[in-house]
């Protein structure tokens, strides 16, 4: 069963990206996580294809571009202070990121609104936003997703997830499970949607579609869900 990808990484506008304002590059090895914190992220895309060398390249706004690309001992810390920019530039606030990262390094992030998406990674994944998106394909086995309002879309997990929603939505899709996947997702205002292979029908489904549910799959694997006021659904292909 092969899953269709969330709109916001299908359409994400790389095209322009071609010709970047900024460019930052820096050697990966030695590198275990990065640490990122913004302000305002615009519309960001984090891609784990690299091999050798990091690099993260911007359009848009200069004002509301990273102020910091710096390693510190085994870390990459990239911040973006730009919530006095963005005030200022109420009407002009577009910009685009990409971040190309090795695949098994392990990602923490902090903003307060944008957009992110990811494509790929198999490291820890720790996301804290107040408001906007996270979007994407993750092969993370410990993630850690948490919106106070907005929307988390993400298919592939394999493993631990945690994903917490105050007022938004959740969609998680999974092809294939193996037994190692225990999602557990929260919204207290909003809904969630599980898409799974219908081979993965599970052995018990327990709750309605209101509030919250537990399914167990053949595997072993476990989807959790609970919403204070909405819905769930629950879709097998």
């Amino acid at each position: 069963m092969s899953l269709q990808l969330p709109k916001s990484l299908l359409k994400f506008p790389r095209e322009k990206l071609a010709n970047p304002v900024l460019q930052e590059r820096i050697d990966a090895d030695g590198i275990t996580d990065i640490e990122l914190d913004f302000h305002y992220t615009g519309r960001f895309l984090i891609r784990f294809d690299a091999v050798d060398e990091i690099t993260l390249r911007a359009v848009g706004n200069k004002s509301l571009f990273p102020d910091q690309f710096e390693r510190l001992g085994n870390r990459l810390i990239i911040r973006g202070r730009n919530l006095s920019s963005v005030i200022r530039s109420i009407f002009d606030v577009d910009f685009i990121m990409e971040l190309h990262l090795p695949k098994h390094l392990n990602l923490t992030m902090n903003f307060f609104a944008g957009s992110t998406v990811l494509f790929g990674g198999t490291g820890a994944l720790s996301i804290k936003g107040a408001f906007g998106e996270v979007a994407g394909l993750s092969y993370s086995t410990d993630a850690e997703v948490r919106i106070s309002c907005g929307t988390v879309a993400l298919i592939e997990l394999k493993g631990l997830a945690d994903i917490r929603v105050g007022i938004g939505s959740s969609e998680i899709g999974l092809s294939k499970t193996n037994g190692d996947e225990q999602l557990r997702v929260r919204i207290g205002v909003g809904s969630v949607e599980f898409t799974v292979n219908p081979a993965d029908a599970p052995e018990s489904d327990h709750g309605g579609f209101f509030k919250e549910k537990l399914i167990v799959m053949p595997s072993g694997s476990k989807i959790d869900a609970n919403v204070g006021v909405g819905s769930i659904e629950t879709t097998y292909g």
